[in-house]
C-alpha cells in the first residue's frame, strides 16, 4: 500500500524512503541492532552499540550537511546512512561525514542496485581528495555490502535498497510479523521507486529487447517525453504541441516545433533502434516550407548537429557513426545521444543540453 500511495502522490523517493528506514531503526531493535553493527563491521563493543539510537536528517553545529539518518552513541556518531535513488552526491558527500563520524565508524549509502559499483568508486575517489585515503581494494561481504576502508579509522559502504532490506529481514524472527510486515512495505517502495528510474546502461541503449520489449518501449515513450519538455523549455521555440502518435518516416512519437523558419522534431522510434543506432530518441529538420535559398543553410545546420551526434556515438560506441542525410533526401534526421551508466539527474542535464546545441544550430537560421 505505502508503494501505491507514494506513487500516486509523486512524492520526493529519497526523503520518503529514507524516513521509513529510520522508522524501522526507531521501531524494531532488531533492525536497529543489526543497522548499528555496520559501524566498522561491528568491531566495536557490544555495549557500545547496544547504545546507538538513530535519527533522521540529523544537523550538526558545524553545518557539515544533513545526513538522512544518524546512528549515535550519546554524542559518539557511528553510523551515517544516506539514501540515493537519482540524486547525485552534494559537496558535504562524504567528505564531511566522514569527518563527524567517530573512529572506527561507517557511512553506509543505499542506492539502486546497479549503482553501487560506480558510487562506491566515486565517494572513494571524493573521499581520497579529502584526506581520506584508501585502505586495499574495495570488498563486498556475505550480506552483499561492498566496503572500503579508509584512512584515519573509517569506511565507506554501499548497497542496494533490496540487498539491504533483505538482509535486515533475515535478522528478524519468523514471529515477528510486525517489523517483517514494515520491512516489506519499505522494500516494496523502495523497489517501485527504483523501476521510476531513468537513467540507461549502454547495454539496455544497444540491445532493446535485453529486459523484454515492453519495458524497452516504456523507456523510450518516456525518455521521449523528456526531450519533448527540453525542447519546449526554449525561447527560441514556437508553436510546440503536445506529443502524439504520428507516423513520420519510422518515428512513432513525436513532437513538432518552430525554430524561426524550420520545424524541428523529436520522435521515439522503436522501428530504428539497435545496435547500429543505440538510442530511441531522433531529431528531424524538416525540408518542408523552407525557400530554394534557404536550403543549403539548413542542411549546413543539419550536418553541424550530426558532427556533434557522431562524435557522442564514436565516443559512446567504440567508433560507431550514423550517415548524415544529403541535401536532396526527403527528410534530414539522425540519432539523439542517450547518457549513460549515470544517475538520472545527470541524465537529464546532458539531455538537456542536447537539445540545446540542437535548437542553437538550428536558431541561426530564424532571421533567414
Amino acid at each position: 500500500m505505502l508503494s501505491l500511495l507514494a506513487h500516486r502522490f509523486k512524492v520526493g523517493k529519497e526523503p520518503l524512503t529514507t524516513q521509513a528506514l529510520c522508522y524501522l531503526a526507531q521501531s524494531h531493535e532488531r533492525i536497529r541492532r543489526s543497522l548499528a553493527a555496520l559501524a566498522a563491521h561491528g568491531a566495536h563493543a557490544p555495549e557500545l552499540l547496544d547504545s546507538v539510537r538513530f535519527q533522521a536528517e540529523s544537523v550538526s553545529a558545524l553545518a557539515d550537511g544533513r545526513p538522512d539518518i544518524e546512528g549515535a552513541a550519546g554524542d559518539v556518531t557511528l553510523v551515517l546512512i544516506e539514501g540515493k535513488f537519482d540524486a547525485g552526491l552534494t559537496g558535504h558527500q562524504p567528505v564531511s561525514y566522514l569527518e563527524r563520524l567517530a573512529d572506527g565508524g561507517t557511512l553506509l549509502f543505499v542506492c539502486p542496485a546497479r549503482r553501487v559499483r560506480t558510487l562506491l568508486h566515486e565517494l572513494t575517489r571524493r573521499a581520497q581528495k579529502g584526506g581520506f585515503a584508501p585502505v586495499g581494494l574495495p570488498t563486498t561481504d556475505e550480506r552483499g555490502i561492498r566496503w572500503q576502508q579508509l584512512v584515519p579509522d573509517r569506511a565507506l559502504a554501499v548497497v542496494g535498497w533490496a540487498t539491504l532490506l533483505d538482509w535486515l529481514a533475515g535478522q528478524l524472527p519468523s514471529e515477528d510479523t510486525g517489523a517483517r510486515s514494515d520491512l516489506g512495505q519499505v522494500r516494496g517502495l523502495a523497489v517501485r521507486f527504483e523501476e521510476e528510474l531513468m537513467d540507461w546502461t549502454r547495454t539496455q541503449l544497444a540491445n532493446p529487447g535485453l529486459d523484454g520489449f515492453g519495458a524497452a518501449f516504456e523507456r523510450g515513450y518516456r525518455s521521449a517525453q523528456e526531450a519533448a519538455d527540453a525542447l519546449k523549455n526554449h525561447e527560441e521555440v514556437h508553436g510546440a504541441g503536445s506529443l502524439g502518435w504520428r507516423m513520420v518516416g519510422n518515428s512513432f512519437y513525436s513532437l513538432a516545433a518552430r525554430v524561426g523558419q524550420v520545424t524541428l522534431r523529436i520522435g521515439f522510434s522503436p522501428a530504428d533502434w539497435g545496435p547500429s543506432c543505440p538510442t530511441p530518441l531522433q531529431f528531424v529538420v524538416s525540408k518542408k516550407g523552407l525557400a530554394a535559398n534557404q536550403l543549403d543553410d539548413a542542411h549546413r545546420a543539419y550536418l553541424k548537429i550530426m558532427d556533434l551526434v557522431n562524435k557522442r556515438l564514436a565516443i559512446d560506441f567504440a567508433g560507431l557513426t550514423f550517415p548524415p542525410h544529403g541535401r536532396q533526401d526527403e527528410y534530414w534526421w539522425g540519432p539523439l545521444p542517450l547518457s549513460f551508466d549515470v544517475p538520472e539527474q545527470e541524465w537529464r542535464a546532458d539531455l538537456e543540453d542536447t537539445i540545446a546545441a540542437i535548437v542553437t544550430a538550428v536558431s541561426t537560421l530564424k532571421h533567414a
